[in-house]
């Protein structure tokens, strides 16, 4: 069976497309096209449905996202995983030899890396539906016990010293857009058709005030009514800073 054919049968076990769109975080139309094999089949989309799959699909995809890739095998064929110690096994010359033990390393989940300059419309769409042509990929287990659900993991490289020093040039941010609730925080948001990251204060649940954290630079505060408010959005909290020393 090929990847997709495991893909596939993920998709079925979890339901109908659009309940299976909604366990993995994969846009519906996003998945459709992956299915019809009219979009490609990345290693994010893959770690995002593994999560969300259950039974043999799930175990067969969380294989190959832990052995396969590193292991150089063709993206079509899931990896076969290493047979115990002490299992036999031939060489080249048909002897019998003890397997090498083998601990595989624990499942991968990419996370989509985005560009925090790239303009509204289309571009926040595709930080929401987790359209994306790089990914990094962490330990899924680590993701898991740090910030619970996954599915709405984003990341974005900042541009620019506004929020020197807690974020620098080039710092990398990883946000959540299922976390937009009003507590105070950094977040990634889209003001006047522009994505940025910036410090956001909750005087009331109805009001904000957005800030930068470099104070050699002319102040930049808003103070906003996000009931009237139409030229705002809060796309997702940050919840994780990666940074060059």
């Amino acid at each position: 069976m090929t990847l997709i054919e495991w893909v596939k049968a993920a998709v079925r076990d979890m339901g109908t497309q659009k309940e299976a769109a909604r366990k993995t975080g994969i846009a519906y139309a996003t998945l459709q096209r992956v299915l019809a094999g009219e979009s490609a089949l990345t290693l994010d989309r893959i770690s995002m449905i593994a999560a969300a799959a259950t039974g043999e699909p799930k175990a067969v995809l969380d294989q190959y996202l832990a052995t396969g890739i590193a292991r150089g095998h063709d993206e079509h064929t899931p990896a076969v995983m290493s047979a115990p110690v002490g299992s036999p096994s031939t060489d080249s010359s048909g002897r019998g030899v003890e397997a090498q033990s083998h601990i595989s390393p624990p499942p991968v989940r990419f996370v989509p890396l985005h560009d925090v300059t790239v303009s509204a419309g289309g571009g926040v769409n595709a930080v929401e539906a987790a359209d994306s042509v790089e990914s990094l990929g962490f330990p899924e287990n680590w993701l898991r016990n740090k910030f619970g659900d996954v599915s709405g993991l984003r990341i974005v490289k900042v541009k620019g010293d506004s929020m020197t020093p807690t974020l620098n040039d080039d710092d990398l941010v990883m946000f959540d857009i299922n976390r937009r609730q009003p507590i105070d925080g950094i977040f990634v948001l889209r003001m006047n058709d522009q994505l940025m990251v910036k410090r956001v204060h909750f005087p009331s649940t109805r009001r904000l005030l957005i800030t930068s954290d470099n104070r050699d630079y002319e102040r930049f505060d808003r103070l906003l009514d996000l009931e009237r408010e139409d030229t705002l959005d809060l796309i997702g909290r940050v919840v994780w800073a990666g940074k060059s020393l």
